[in-house]
């Protein structure tokens, strides 16, 4: 076993590539972790894989954003590895791929596994093929993750109002942070500079697609059909995305979200929820709580900060969760694809993939429905995690459009949903204006 570290530098790494692939009967390129427990866990199965198989096994972690860089250049050169994993491939370039007939097939190692994943999982790597116009497993899922809502209710407790008569349903919901959450909390601090809502309003940071992805759930859009069409010349679905942008860009044209959302990156929602700018923050992990687990204070992550669910829809129905389900991709041109697939086999099995997970402090969630049945998911005491189970397993969910049409993955990429939202709140366009050039964007990329 070979660990070559947290990335090379890109100055060497054309240089060095081939070397990798050969120098080992296995090379796998790893998302570096959050949390050191969840990288020391991947450390540990690729050990004991190597003890079981006698497969060398050459692995080097990468940062989030450089896994993709990497692979892509390594494409280019036609020199892949032989596995890869990234947080970001799902929302940039799984799909992708698959149509362009750049991964293996790897449906028998998903089949193994396929009664125990949840629905969203198996349809989210259950992909088009462009070369032979036929879906199937072109990734293995990994995990997932959803948007939660994160509140500091020792702030909401200061100002005297009481979270449990917040209104159920979307509008109501929405306005209660506006015009009874934020006056109170800034006339019980005497600050001025507190919001009631964390959105991020930017068209660079993804948690802005996350959020913006649950109030088009909210609207019941759908911008393409089950066979991956475009929809978005309905009048219902135009009508529904104006609603939702609307909606969405509300609060910071009513002074309730900080003025530099509007140019948030994807921490920057964390950073101002943890110095208790904003009281109420969306966010598509447990990366906010997690942050505390292990402050001296264990107040904070007890009870001074909790977690609760979306509102119903505007209708009152409940809202579907959109659910990222992170991959692992064998590449058509690796070399070494058998043992690539001997590896997944052997990372995915409960035994291994719980403890993966474990080690994320709950960042990512099974797909895999028997690693539920653990202590550490059962864990009714944990009121973060408790919250995160029913989301998961109690409450409807939703793929990714890009899943039916790979061509939105360049609108991830480019971060469309974004510039719609800047286009309001930086620009004063209407959400009529504004959705009609996202339409015009989607039709153009994806139509």
């Amino acid at each position: 076993m070979k660990n070559l570290g947290r990335g090379l530098l890109a100055a060497t790494f054309l240089a060095t590539m081939t070397l990798q692939a050969t120098a080992a009967d296995l090379n796998i390129w790893w998302n570096k972790s959050y949390y050191p427990e969840e990288d020391q866990q991947f450390d540990k199965t690729v050990a004991a894989f190597e003890k079981a198989t006698g497969i060398d096994v050459e692995y080097t972690y990468y940062t989030n954003e450089d896994v993709p860089r990497k692979v892509l250049a390594a494409l280019t050169a036609n020199e892949p590895p032989d596995l890869a994993y990234a947080f970001l491939f799902d929302l940039q370039h799984t799909s992708r791929w698959a149509y362009e007939d750049q991964l293996e097939d790897v449906s028998d190692v998903v089949k193994e596994i396929e009664p125990h994943l949840l629905p969203s999982a198996v349809q989210a790597v259950n992909l088009l093929n462009g070369a032979t116009g036929k879906r199937s497993f072109y990734a293995a899922p990994v995990a997932q993750q959803i948007e939660h809502i994160h509140v500091w209710k020792d702030m909401l407790d200061q100002a005297g109002v009481d979270i449990n008569t917040i209104p159920k349903t979307w509008e109501g919901w929405w306005d209660w942070w506006c015009e009874t959450a934020q006056p109170a909390v800034r006339k019980a601090t005497g600050d001025r500079q507190k919001f009631g809502i964390g959105h991020a309003m930017s068209s660079s940071a993804s948690d802005t697609i996350f959020a913006f992805m649950m109030f088009l759930n909210a609207y019941d859009v759908q911008i393409v059909d089950a066979d991956g069409k475009l929809t978005v010349d309905d009048p219902k679905v135009r009508e529904g995305m104006i609603k939702a942008l609307a909606s969405y860009t509300k609060p910071f044209l009513n002074r309730c979200v900080p003025p530099g959302s509007v140019n948030w990156q994807d921490s920057d929602n964390n950073v101002n929820f943890l110095n208790k700018i904003t009281a109420m923050v969306p966010n598509p992990s447990l990366s906010i709580p997690a942050s505390q687990l292990n402050a001296d204070d264990k107040s904070i992550y007890k009870e001074k900060m909790i977690t609760i669910e979306w509102p119903d829809k505007p209708d009152g129905r409940p809202i579907e969760y959109i659910a990222s389900i992170k991959t692992a991709v064998i590449f058509k041109n690796s070399k070494n694809k058998q043992a690539a697939k001997d590896f997944l086999r052997f990372f995915l099995k409960p035994e291994n993939l719980g403890p993966q997970l474990e080690g994320a402090l709950a960042r990512w969630f099974p797909v895999d429905q028997r690693l539920l049945d653990t202590p550490f998911w059962k864990d009714t005491s944990d009121p973060h995690k408790t919250v995160e189970v029913r989301q998961y397993t109690q409450r409807p969910q939703s793929v990714w459009p890009h899943v039916l049409n790979h061509k939105l993955i360049q609108i991830n990429a480019e971060n469309a949903w974004g510039v719609a939202v800047t286009d309001v709140v930086l620009k004063g366009q209407t959400p009529e204006q504004a959705v009609d050039t996202l339409i015009a964007r989607l039709k153009t990329v994806a139509g």
